[in-house]
């Protein structure tokens, strides 16, 4: 089973692009499908809000848990670790 990951950026912001840096050359593990959400997109921008994102960057797991800001190398893959592991339980998380 896929597990995804929403990766929430802007255009304009420069920790949003060191983020997608250090994701790119992390190890992932194969069961996690990062999906990239621009919010200068109107529709993500409002993905984004209904999900109590408020601030870029940010990643939010399937759980509806978040790793808002730039963090650590440490903490980021931690992050993706526990997402991976857990079982999703909210049947009300959706995001097209």
């Amino acid at each position: 089973m896929t597990r995804k990951i929403y990766k929430f950026w802007k255009n304009d912001c420069t920790p949003c692009r060191a983020l997608s840096k250090k994701l790119e050359t992390m190890k992932i593990p194969d069961d996690v499908e990062i999906i990239s959400l621009n919010i200068d997109n109107e529709n993500n921008f409002q993905l984004a809000i209904a999900n109590g994102i408020s601030s870029v960057p940010a990643l939010l797991d399937e759980k509806g848990n978040k790793l808002i800001g730039l963090k650590p190398d440490k903490e980021i893959i931690e992050f993706i670790n526990r997402s991976a592991n857990e079982i999703s339980n909210r049947a009300d998380f959706q995001i097209n």
